[in-house]
């Protein structure tokens, strides 16, 4: 997998420092130094991923759960089923966890979420929380990346 994945990793960190501004290598600042150029940078990457992550932003959705068949009851068990998700993703800051994730997408095309139970009985069970790319390594022969329901392996 770190054979597999090693050029994209760097391609990926690459693009994360170009949206942060830097869009030098070390030997490109250090020629421009000794010609007593200043590495300028016009970070256009920037505005492009903040005005794209700042509509993720404003488009957030909440959820409703609907019934499958009518009737009292269902309408009911559909009305809990929803206040239930709503608590549970307040409770994890879901929508700024999914924002953080949506982001780094952006930047250097993955990212993470993690949604998984605590151990911990104090508190709540539920957790919902971004994970980033850097320490994740999945199966580069995946073809069915949005699920990768035909991975060999995925490690954390």
């Amino acid at each position: 997998a770190q054979e597999a994945h090693f050029e994209n990793r760097i391609e990926m960190s690459i693009d994360h420092g170009c949206v942060d501004g830097d869009q030098w290598t070390a030997e490109e600042r250090l020629a421009l130094e000794e010609r007593g150029q200043d590495p300028l940078v016009f970070n256009e990457i920037k505005p492009a991923v903040e005005w794209l992550t700042g509509t993720q932003r404003r488009l957030r959705t909440d959820w409703v759960i609907l019934p499958r068949e009518g009737g009292e009851q269902a309408n009911l068990d559909a009305k809990l089923k929803t206040d239930i998700v709503k608590y549970i993703n307040d409770v994890n800051l879901t929508a700024w966890e999914w924002s953080k994730a949506f982001k780094s997408a952006v930047s250097g095309g993955v990212d993470w979420i993690e949604i998984g139970l605590r151990s911990d009985p104090t508190d709540d069970p539920i957790f919902v929380r971004r994970e980033s790319w850097r320490n994740i390594w999945w199966d580069h022969r995946a073809t069915q990346f949005g699920t990768l329901e035909d991975a060999r392996y995925l490690f954390r």
